[in-house]
C-alpha cells in the first residue's frame, strides 16, 4: 500500500472528498460542459463514478483517508492538473437531469 499525504476538503460524513482547488471552483475536475446520461454511465461493467472518470480522461482510484481518530474509505478522480474529487460528487455534477424518462405504465 502506498502512502502519501495530501491536502483534502471533506464533509462531517466523510463521504465527499475535493481537493482544495475544487472546493474553490478551480479545478480540472469541474470545467468540461459536457453531460452524460445515466445509459452511457450504466451501459459498461463497473462503477459509473469510474466510467464516469474514464469518458473525462482522468484515473480512479480507491483510496483511504485518515482524520485524527479514523479512517474512512473512499475513491475518487483524479485530474491531469492534480485535481480530485469523489467520483459521487463528479456524478451528481455532471450527470443530465434533463434527459427525458421513459414513461412509467399506469394500470
Amino acid at each position: 500500500m502506498k502512502t502519501q499525504v495530501v491536502n483534502f476538503c471533506t464533509n462531517e460524513a466523510k463521504d465527499v472528498l475535493l481537493s482544495p482547488s475544487c472546493l474553490k471552483g478551480s479545478c480540472g475536475a469541474f470545467r468540461s460542459t459536457r453531460r452524460f446520461s445515466i445509459q452511457e454511465l450504466s451501459t459498461a461493467r463497473g462503477n459509473p463514478g469510474f466510467i464516469l472518470c474514464s469518458k473525462l480522461d482522468a484515473r480512479a482510484e480507491m483510496v483511504e483517508i485518515s482524520t485524527d481518530t479514523q479512517f474512512y474509505s473512499l475513491d475518487r478522480c483524479i485530474f491531469g492538473d492534480g485535481s480530485f474529487v469523489d467520483t459521487g460528487t463528479l456524478v451528481d455534477h455532471y450527470l443530465d437531469r434533463n434527459e427525458s424518462e421513459t414513461p412509467i405504465d399506469e394500470k
